[in-house]
């Protein structure tokens, strides 16, 4: 029987450890649906691959994790072990309001880090105001400067129409990311 390619992807995605998704230069509407109903429904994390980077063989050495103690952050870096304790730098990366004490964030942020030492990943702590530019555009500028291969980052969204199934930092990091972005819901 005729599938459509959403529901073909969950199908095989259900066996899987991770969905890999290429992104095209020129990303369809088409695109953006299959990613939103993989991401809420498939239950699995998923790999985003922009075309640029396609057959580039990287090694992800160099991590950055988009950090914030939410469930779909927490999720993200659980499903991202694996990776995290092969690179050779692990990134997290935690963006605060001017507003927001970065003392009342601190003892969540600890607790991650010793969750990560327990499996052996050894990542350094950066947290950085982001004022006025948006949240998503901060972390790929971040990403950027430390010459990063992967980000990790809680894919965040509501079963709607797709202008607003994503919060404005997981839709920066799926049309514009210039490396790989791993997401978990």
């Amino acid at each position: 029987f005729w599938q459509t390619p959403a529901e073909q992807t969950l199908s095989a995605a259900r066996t899987a450890d991770l969905i890999v998704l290429g992104r095209p230069a020129q990303a369809l509407e088409a695109d953006d649906r299959l990613f939103a109903s993989t991401l809420l429904d498939a239950g699995r994390p998923i790999m985003v691959v922009p075309e640029s980077t396609a057959g580039s063989g990287a090694s992800f050495a160099r991590v950055a994790v988009a950090w914030r103690p939410t469930r779909e952050a927490t999720r993200a870096v659980h499903d991202a072990i694996p990776l995290l304790q092969r690179a050779q730098s692990v990134q997290i990366v935690r963006l605060l309001d001017v507003a927001q004490e970065a003392d009342g964030a601190a003892s969540v942020d600890r607790e991650l880090i010793r969750h990560l030492e327990r499996h052996g990943v050894r990542p350094e702590f950066t947290c950085l105001p982001h004022r006025d530019a948006p949240k998503g555009e901060r972390i790929l500028a971040f990403a950027q400067q430390a010459a990063v291969d992967l980000i990790v980052a809680g894919g965040y969204g509501h079963p709607r129409a797709f202008e607003h199934v994503f919060g404005g930092v997981t839709r920066t990091l799926l049309r514009e990311s210039p490396v790989p972005v791993f997401f978990s819901h």
